[in-house]
């Protein structure tokens, strides 16, 4: 598939699970150029960041869309009898996802773009392995920490999150298709979530480190924008998420979306119409090279 003259790449990933996806690859074609791999929101395909990977390809930077496990091209699909949780996410299929974009553009510097939960587990990655990247786009990313929200919304996401934690337990996975939230999705990968909605703490279920002393400790730059009338993805919520990275030099940014909003709201809308945060990225790219970061 072409687009603005340039070809897009499809590159098979397996996991060490055998779990696989795909990653399609946007090239800008520029020498040395950035590469953002986005990652997507909880029941999102990696096909729904394509103008978003389009408009930073035409902003001269290569981008890759990752799969969250699970959904659109992955091989598996959550079921009582297919489990999988954020530990798996980041272990197995987005540090080979960050694998794979390294050596598709070898000597170019890679960061991530988080988008909603996607934004979480792309700050768990990089604050497990720094090496992996150089710095972490959060948009319309946050915790889900049910203080961290002003009220009505910190009652809803406490109410809201715990029923999804009961359903998934019940069910043996989230039937989130059926229930209009967040597409079908593995009963651990949900219970980390609420587990995290009620205490405020990543506590992955399987893991092997404490991710919330590596947060403490990731000291690569970190841009976070939240958008005005984003409520999943509220300013108190992305700041509570931005205070476990003590160390790591961060970028806010609050804005309004330009334009008429989609019925999605601007949690979603953005990544329809990506110009503005585009070059709010973009920005943020030439304040780290400036600062004599990456090339």
């Amino acid at each position: 598939m072409t687009y603005n003259g340039h070809q897009e790449d499809i590159i098979r990933i397996t996991a060490s699970d055998g779990t696989f996806s795909e990653l399609a690859v946007f090239p800008s074609g520029k020498p040395a150029a950035p590469v953002f791999l986005c990652v997507p929101a909880l029941g999102v395909k990696a096909r729904f960041c394509e103008p978003l990977a389009r408009a930073l390809a035409a902003a001269g930077f290569n981008a890759a869309c990752a799969e969250l496990r699970g959904t659109g091209t992955s091989s598996v699909r959550p079921s009582r009898r297919v489990d999988y949780g954020y530990e798996d996410v980041i272990s197995l299929d987005w540090i080979a996802a960050a694998k794979a974009a390294r050596e598709r553009f070898p000597d170019h510097p890679l960061y991530f773009l988080g988008h909603s939960m996607g934004g979480q587990l792309a700050a768990l990655l990089l604050a497990a392995h720094p090496e992996v990247a150089g710095g972490l786009a959060l948009v319309a990313a946050s915790s889900v920490y049910w203080k961290s929200y002003p009220f009505p919304h910190n009652v809803r996401t406490l109410l809201g999150t715990q029923l999804i934690r009961l359903v998934a337990r019940a069910a043996g996975y989230y039937p989130g298709a059926r229930m209009g939230f967040g597409g079908n999705a593995a009963r651990t990968l949900m219970t980390d979530w609420a587990r995290q909605a009620l205490t405020g703490r990543y506590r992955p279920r399987g893991a092997s480190m404490d991710y919330e002393k590596r947060l403490a400790l990731m000291e690569k730059p970190v841009l976070a924008v939240t958008l005005e009338g984003d409520f999943l993805a509220a300013c108190g919520a992305a700041d509570h998420l931005c205070e476990k990275m003590k160390r790591a030099p961060i970028t806010r940014r609050h804005v309004a979306l330009e334009g008429p909003m989609g019925g999605s709201g601007p949690h979603f809308e953005w990544v329809k119409r990506p110009l503005q945060i585009v070059k709010i990225i973009s920005d943020w790219i030439t304040m780290i090279q400036n600062q004599g970061g990456h090339p």
